[in-house]
């Protein structure tokens, strides 16, 4: 009696289907209706009655009914051999698509080239920027892409189909991407946003090959879509042909939130870099961070000018209330505690820039080790995205130090570590260049 009983509910469980896709078809014009292929019926019922592995999707009131490609099946079956070349293609994916284990396929992979010439930078700081991104978003986005041209008068920017630019040349997905010459002798190329597949698309392709209706936020989903976005990624950084070019240094950056760290195993040997928007111009940083250059700025031009730092001055100069720039520098301990940071850094950068010897205070060994390597290499680190640099850890090692032998710190600085340094505390890099953040000639 168990089987006529998973059959009653079986049965139920299809009707309840049907009367779902039946609301669902009232709602649509009739004349949508009309214009369905006769034969969408069958394999949606297969599909429902899980008698065959398929997907079924409507959005915008389009019915879409997806099945296996049987063709491919029955053209790969009738061969004794195949042979499948992909740059970015996988054992996995491939076995998926074919419908067999993954064992039954010998993986053979050339060996790969030195990528020592490459350099690749992601900036982070304008989120996914995609393509329904905002006007804000957009004028931040304008300003790194100027300060890029200026860096590497060739560069090729890849931005979605919606946002182009004069030239900028469309990166959405399927475009330019794979196989093309067209950017080989570039210098440089950015990519503005993930140059991914539609999620939708690619949802109803894995359910129609695992048979398999998985949801699009589950783990198994979500690692084999990032697979493809990554794998996209990959044949945009192809497109300088890099393996070719040896003798040529070559810089690709990816303009979005994105762990690269994939991208170590896709181009041995070459240099992977994480930078923040604002390390290539001022103009790119987020609302927050320009108030801190701003700031930062204002402290410059009073200190240059042998004004008095008060709150007062400096938050008029840097165009904000008293409130906010208090706000801010409650991070450090207070007003009187940033000003007296920034006066020093300014002090040393001062000095180094007019040859001066101020009076050298001794350091302990201990202190000696922070000047040369501890601070240096925690701004390095929070400069490459791979440790946060706080306020709070900044304050701890003045705490530590006193003020006196923390000016004793600042002078056993690395002159670039300090302006390095100055950059962190103010949100941006002092001098606004990205020479600092990435070792590289000028663009030409």
């Amino acid at each position: 009696m168990a089987w006529i009983n998973r059959a009653v509910a079986e049965i139920k469980e299809l009707k309840r289907q049907l009367a779902s896709v039946r609301r669902v078809m009232r709602r649509s014009p009739f004349e949508q209706v009309s214009q369905l292929p006769v034969n969408w019926l069958l394999p949606t019922l297969k599909i429902l009655a899980s008698a065959v592995a398929g997907s079924i999707g409507i959005q915008w009131g389009k019915l879409s009914v997806i099945l296996r490609d049987g063709h491919l099946l029955s053209v790969v079956q009738a061969l004794k051999f195949n042979l499948f070349m992909d740059a970015t293609g996988n054992r996995a994916d491939l076995a998926l698509a074919l419908g067999i284990l993954e064992h039954a396929i010998a993986h053979i992979q050339q060996a790969a080239p030195d990528y020592s010439n490459l350099t690749l930078v992601q900036v982070s700081g304008f989120g996914v920027a995609g393509n329904k991104r905002s006007d804000s978003c957009d004028e931040r986005i304008l300003a790194a892409k100027t300060q890029l041209r200026e860096l590497h008068p060739d560069i090729a920017i890849f931005d979605h189909l919606s946002k182009l630019a004069e030239g900028d040349s469309a990166h959405h997905f399927g475009n330019l991407v794979r196989g093309s010459n067209i950017f080989s002798d570039r210098t440089a190329i950015a990519s503005f946003g993930l140059p991914a597949p539609n999620m939708g698309a690619i949802l109803h392709y894995y359910q129609a090959v695992t048979g398999s209706c998985i949801a699009i936020d589950s783990p198994e989903f979500e690692a084999f879509y990032q697979g493809k976005v990554e794998a996209e990624i990959i044949q945009e950084i192809g497109r300088l042909r890099a393996q070719r070019r040896s003798g040529e240094q070559l810089y690709f950056y990816l303009c979005t939130d994105i762990d690269p760290k994939f991208l170590h195993s896709a181009f041995p040997g070459c240099r992977v870099q994480s930078i923040e928007a604002f390390q290539l111009s001022p103009a790119a940083a987020t609302p927050k961070q320009q108030t801190r250059w701003h700031i930062l700025q204002a402290v410059g031009a009073i200190a240059a000018g042998g004004g008095q730092l008060l709150t007062s001055t400096v938050a008029t100069a840097a165009g904000i209330t008293q409130g906010r720039l208090s706000q801010i520098a409650t991070e450090f301990g207070g007003w009187n505690q940033l000003k007296r940071l920034l006066v020093a850094l300014y002090k040393r950068l001062y000095s180094a820039a007019n040859n001066r010897q101020d009076d050298a205070i001794a350091l302990e060994p201990d202190f000696f080790w922070i000047a040369q390597t501890y601070l240096p290499v925690l701004v390095n680190d929070w400069l490459k995205g791979d440790e946060p640099m706080t306020a709070e850890s900044v304050m701890e090692v003045i705490k530590v130090a006193g003020w006196t032998r923390f000016w004793g710190v600042i002078q056993e600085m690395p002159i670039t570590a300090v302006a390095k340094f100055m950059g962190v505390l103010g949100g941006l890099l002092a001098s606004g260049g990205l020479e600092l953040a990435i070792e590289h000639p000028t663009g030409g």
